[in-house]
């Protein structure tokens, strides 16, 4: 009989030990799940830049690797009247932007090597989607707009861009 008593307080035991094991895998499985929502929200912001279009001033998140071109604005629920994201490439070139994902229209500001602006494609809209749209020349950077900011600013091709301030 003692035997079954010692038995019994050890499968007692056995159990609460599994119920203190499966509690703290749920636990950690929550905190795992809560950083990495902390993470997609927060733990990705990108660097900005103030940059200067004649008397305007953007303010640009810059996007310069691959992941963030890709990612572009897309997913974002809107942009502010003097706020943009400038995509920065390895080299000028042709590249081509469409509207997937996108939620609000933009304009598209093309940019050469040499801070000029080469083309505007203006007021493009998220139905566009799968249209690619393509500067008139090689361009090594691109600012995405608010729609309507090239015409109520009076941004023109042929414009220099300045950067002012590299933001954290």
């Amino acid at each position: 009989m003692e035997e079954t008593s010692v038995n019994f307080f050890r499968r007692n035991r056995e159990k609460k030990h599994l119920r203190m094991i499966v509690i703290a895998a749920g636990v950690f499985l929550i905190v795992i799940l809560l950083l990495l929502q902390f993470q997609k929200n927060f733990g990705t912001q990108r660097p900005r830049a103030l940059l200067q279009i004649g008397e305007v001033e953007i303010l640009a998140d810059i996007a310069e690797t691959p992941a963030a071109r890709a990612q572009g604005l897309s997913g974002k629920e809107k942009i502010g009247e003097d706020e943009g994201m400038l995509f920065v490439f390895p080299k000028a070139g042709r590249y081509g932007f469409w509207m997937k994902d996108m939620r609000f229209p933009i304009d598209i500001v093309w940019i050469g090597e040499d801070m000029r602006i080469v083309g505007i494609t203006k007021n493009v809209s998220p139905e566009t989607f799968p249209e690619v749209f393509r500067p008139p020349l090689p361009a090594r950077y691109v600012l995405e707009t608010k729609s309507g900011l090239a015409d109520t600013r009076a941004i023109e091709i042929g414009e220099s861009i300045s950067l002012r301030d590299l933001l954290q």
